[in-house]
């Protein structure tokens, strides 16, 4: 399936059980910033969103998980890693940048992320 009036398909959707698949119709600039390919998805349960990336656009948007409408789209190069992060997400770039959710970016120049990423909780 393809959007309306456009060559670019919808690379987004939500399951419910029972219930079929239905592809979230973005705006023609973020469904054409993702360039045809999502990289990863992340689900912040905290906040009730989800994060998708895209690397080959550059993109990272953060969509509202109820109502499927889109609340942040950042451009980030190469950014594919997503993970939680209080209440927002943290993301790795191909070009050594570690973004989290507070928005602070640090850089490791030594090191390039590739797509998957975990966040994992130190014990208190």
């Amino acid at each position: 399936y393809r959007g309306p009036g456009t060559d670019r398909p919808l690379l987004v959707g939500r399951a419910a059980r029972g219930k079929e698949l239905q592809l979230l119709d973005m705006p023609q600039d973020v469904l054409s910033g993702f360039r045809n390919y999502i990289g990863s998805v992340a689900a912040n349960w905290a906040a009730g969103t989800v994060a998708v990336s895209s690397p080959e656009g550059n993109s990272l948007v953060v969509i509202d998980a109820a109502s499927g409408r889109v609340v942040a789209n950042s451009a980030l190069v190469e950014v594919c890693g997503v993970a939680p992060d209080g209440t927002g997400f943290m993301a790795t770039t191909g070009a050594g940048e570690i973004v989290e959710g507070s928005g602070a970016t640090r850089s490791e120049p030594d090191y390039v992320w590739d797509n998957h990423m975990l966040r994992i909780e130190q014990a208190a």
